[in-house]
């Protein structure tokens, strides 16, 4: 990049203009929160250009962390969003062994974590989206591959959150197809189309949602979306129907997914929910945002986690 803009601009890094690489950390739906909590990790071309810069931050967040170079800076950012999304990985890989078996990963993980200090093991979700943790990898894997042989670390982990779409896909087919119901003529809504529902925010870019809806969509009759905080109309821009409110966006459907942990969702009056949907319903509930015990009671219907089902449809 120096040489470039050197070469663009005809002047001389570090005596006619500064240059630093300050990475942003914030999470999205409390970037403004962080910027004055989160410590400024800053590297500087020469020490007048981290001088500027750390002038600039100093202004927002009482914590300025000094690296030695531009290229130190950007890996710290780097190391940040690839050890998330690899943590994240390594639950959404252990959820897909756990539903060989149909136990509930959530009841697993947490009796693991219970009063174990060491260590704490993230909750397992139906993916890992975003502008961020979907692309640091894999330029960090590009930088990896350039000096190690194989596969990286990096792109492992991507590839155990990006498996859990095609296994959502996968376990709705086949619980329609167990009710008796041909997916063909399916009707399933999506609740949760932003890449996450908490810290709250409107954004679809690189949802999970998107990807299992483009994965569902051939499989079903039809398919709707809601998001909390996102449009109808942010959500015709990619291509999904959506509908206008819920619980009414309930009726006659025979699943309905749950796909970000938006905290409306769980103020959901979940008797009228299911009793709204066609006969044999499915809810998935990718976040355990329900108590199952409560859907089943509700109606004759099925349950899925992420990683087991339970039913109390009557038995032949």
């Amino acid at each position: 990049m120096v040489n470039r803009l050197e070469e663009i601009s005809k002047l001389q890094c570090g005596s006619d203009f500064h240059l630093a690489f300050a990475p942003e950390r914030t999470a999205e739906g409390k970037a403004i929160q962080e910027l004055r909590s989160l410590p400024q990790i800053i590297g500087g071309f020469n020490e007048d250009s981290m001088e500027s810069t750390a002038a600039l931050f100093r202004e927002m967040t009482p914590t300025i962390v000094r690296v030695g170079s531009l290229e130190a800076a950007e890996m710290a950012k780097l190391i940040n969003n690839t050890f998330r999304d690899l943590i994240f990985g390594y639950a959404n890989y252990v959820s897909q062994i756990a539903s060989a078996y149909n136990l509930d990963i959530h009841e697993v993980i947490r009796a693991a974590n219970q009063g174990y200090v060491r260590d704490p093991v993230p909750l397992p979700s139906p993916g890992v989206g975003g502008p961020c943790l979907t692309k640091d990898p894999y330029i960090f894997a590009h930088v990896a591959q350039q000096h190690l042989p194989g596969t990286t670390l990096f792109e492992v982990g991507r590839t155990a959150n990006e498996g859990m779409h095609d296994q959502v896909k996968d376990r709705l087919v086949a619980q329609l197809e167990a009710v008796g119901k041909d997916p063909r003529h399916a009707k399933v809504l999506v609740c949760g189309l932003a890449f996450k529902g908490h810290p709250e925010t409107g954004d679809i870019r690189n949802s999970t949602a998107l990807d299992i809806i483009d994965l569902v969509r051939p499989e079903v009759g039809t398919i709707l979306g809601y998001d909390a905080v996102a449009t109808t109309e942010e959500l015709a821009e990619f291509g999904v129907e959506a509908v206008n409110s819920l619980p009414e966006g309930f009726a006659d459907m025979d699943a309905v997914l749950f796909l970000n942990n938006h905290r409306n969702f769980t103020r959901l009056d979940v008797f009228e929910m299911v009793r709204a949907m066609n006969d044999s319903p499915i809810i998935f509930d990718g976040w355990n945002l329900f108590h199952e015990q409560d859907i089943l009671k509700a109606a004759p219907a099925v349950y899925m986690g992420l990683s087991h089902v339970v039913s109390s449809l009557p038995t032949s």
